[in-house]
């Protein structure tokens, strides 16, 4: 989800962000990144331009998969290890 991918120095994921959206007190940015493009919710106050390079952090605890095929979510992996 797009509120749960944190822009920052802190993050570990390179992204180069390719579009920004401002919706009222928020602002959508859209990434480029090696694993492939993201969107990020963040505040309408976030100073962050086309072109811009950030880093992404991603709580591995929320991070969802799908099947490319189908679509269809796959089982988290924190299910897996917490069961």
């Amino acid at each position: 989800r797009p509120e749960n991918i944190e822009l920052g120095a802190d993050g570990d994921l390179p992204a180069t962000v390719t579009l920004v959206e401002l919706i009222g007190a928020e602002k959508y940015v859209f990434l480029d990144t090696p694993a492939g493009p993201l969107i990020s919710r963040q505040s309408a106050d976030l100073a962050v331009r086309i072109d811009d390079r950030v880093t992404c952090r991603l709580d591995p605890r929320k991070v969802r998969f799908f099947s490319e095929p189908d679509g269809l979510a796959l089982p988290s992996l924190h299910a897996r290890v917490a069961a």
